[in-house]
Formats: C-alpha cells, structure tokens, sequence
C-alpha cells in the first residue's frame, strides 16, 4: 500500500501521460495501460480506506488531488472507453475469488484477507476485531467519466447479494453512519461489518422464543 500521497501522485501522472499517447498505442498496450490505471485506483481506495487517522486527515486534499488525476486518466479515447468495458464483460457476472498471485503487488502488502471480483463490483475483504468477524468493502468497477469516481449506488439488495456470496449469508452484517466530526467521504465505496453473532435489535422474519411482536 502507498502511504505517501507523493507517490501516489507520481505514479498516476506518469500513467496519465502514458494514456494521452493512446493513438501511437497498439490494442495490447492499451489493455496494459488500463489494468494498471485500474489497479492506481485500488491503490487509491487502500489509502482512502487506511485504519490511520493521520491518512484520514489529509483525505479532503488527497482526494481533489487525486480526483483531477482520475478524470484526466479517464478523459481518454472512446477506443479506450470501449476497451475498459470489454475488460469488464470478460468478468463473470457473480463474484469469483481472486488468487493471491494475481493481486497487484502494492495490495498483497494490504491487509486484505480475500478479493472477489465479477463484472460489476469489486470486494476487499479485512479481518477486524470483535465483536465484528470481517469487514466488506465493496465497489462498482466502473469509472464515471463525468465526476472521475467509481460509479455509486448500490442497491440494499445488491449488498445482501455481496455478502452471501462471500460466504457470509447466515451472519448479519452492519453499515455505520458516524457522527459528523468523524466522516470520511472520499470514494463511491460501501463497508459491510459482519458479525459474529447475530444481533439483538434486528428485525427476524421468525420472533425468538419468549418475545413478542
């Protein structure tokens, strides 16, 4: 993971200065030139999502910063436009476990425990500690040209799709909307926490015993 904006910033310039020569590129190249402005952008979110608060700080001006980077690397071609989205109906429509091997180098030094990837979204998955057994972070795969973010809304239903398919289908699972002086908005992404047991105050499609309705 890059913990340091400068870097990040240097490595996405450099990208963006590869894509604006996309009209000397061959298709090959193309397709490279996009995999790794995808995965720049993963490198992003891992800083966006970091558990420091130091990071956290500086999320409103890494994010302009970054977001002006973003819509120039996606300001490119309708060849390469087209190019991003064959990539993405290559990918099966639900979500496939990704193996280690084929994570970008700067993610496997993330503390991530899985990914799954499908057509439409990407999943991050973090251990946490308890009473929470793992974190889900989810978002779309495709890049909005418009604002230069993921594209947003995830539906309820999409999410509680995500988190069977994960494998967490029997475990509740909680979004957290903070207090303000604690808000972090810098990326279209959601955050699933799955429980360890279930939960007390959720609504059960059969009453537990002794309660009444």
């Amino acid at each position: 993971m890059i913990t340091h904006t400068t870097d990040l910033e240097r490595a996405q310039a450099a990208e963006i200065e590869r894509l604006t020569k996309a009209q000397r590129l061959t298709d090959e190249q193309i397709t490279q030139a996009l995999r790794r402005a995808y995965y720049l952008g993963q490198t992003y979110w891992q800083q966006a999502d970091s558990e420091f608060t130091s990071e956290h700080r500086k999320a409103d001006a890494t994010s302009a910063k970054l977001n002006a980077l973003i819509a120039e690397t996606i300001a490119t071609t309708r060849a390469q436009r087209r190019e991003l989205e064959r990539q993405n109906a290559k990918m099966p429509r639900g979500l496939r476990l990704v193996p280690r091997d084929e994570w970008p180098l700067r993610l496997q030094s993330a503390p991530v425990l899985r990914v799954w990837r499908s057509r439409d979204f990407l999943v991050q998955e973090y251990a946490e500690a308890a009473p929470v057994l793992v974190r889900l972070s989810v978002l779309r795969t495709t890049l909005d040209p418009a604002v230069g973010r993921w594209v947003d809304g995830i539906t309820w239903e999409e999410l509680q799709g995500i988190k069977s398919e994960c494998g967490y289908g029997q475990h509740d699972a909680l979004e957290i909307y903070p207090v303000e002086g604690d808000v972090v908005n810098v990326a279209n992404l959601r955050h699933l926490w799955v429980m360890r047991a279930m939960v007390t105050f959720a609504w059960r499609a059969t009453p537990a015993a002794g309660t009444t309705t």
